[in-house]
């Protein structure tokens, strides 16, 4: 029965692992992808407006520029690809060291009596914390737009009330 439990429990270590891995990849990749375009297209955009005439026929390449620097800025903002690739690898990491830990019997293993009890919670336990800063990025990005839109709420109704003294 002892064997059936490690065997459960070093699976699912091994699945978080790799799920945690390709997704760190992935957001890494993009995050590069997107900040390298941002790079390029604020470099190309002041060269762009100085070495071709103002002519209409040569300003969609700035209107091109622009749109691109905001669409991708925009976009790395919502989606905070950034601090998931930064959360999952940091989460990866983790479940790293709690399996050598675990494997060579170190640290809370030591003198532990059920060490595979143990290592199932704590992997659960770094998974879970991981989940829990993923949701505090997302709310803490709610809470920054609601915050905003309160403003413009507030800013719109100075607005309203100036307007009626006068």
């Amino acid at each position: 029965m002892g064997n059936t439990r490690e065997e459960f429990a070093v699976a699912r270590y091994n699945d978080q692992l790799n799920w945690y891995s390709r997704k760190a990849d992935s957001y890494k990749k993009i995050t590069h992808i997107v900040s390298s375009a941002v790079v390029v297209m604020s470099v190309l955009l002041p060269v762009a407006t100085s070495v071709f005439p103002c002519e209409w026929k040569y300003r969609w390449i700035s209107l091109v520029l622009s749109l691109g620097i905001g669409l991708a800025t925009g976009l790395a903002g919502v989606f905070r690809w950034r601090d998931l690739w930064i959360s999952y690898r940091a989460t990866e990491e983790s479940l790293k060291r709690e399996y050598s830990f675990y494997f060579v019997k170190t640290g809370v293993y030591r003198d532990c009596e059920d060490p595979v009890e143990v290592f199932m919670d704590r992997i659960e336990t770094i998974l879970s914390d991981c989940k829990m800063k993923v949701m505090f990025c997302i709310k803490k990005q709610e809470t920054i737009e609601n915050l905003k839109n309160n403003a413009l709420e507030l800013d719109n109704d100075k607005r309203l009330t100036v307007l009626k003294d006068d």
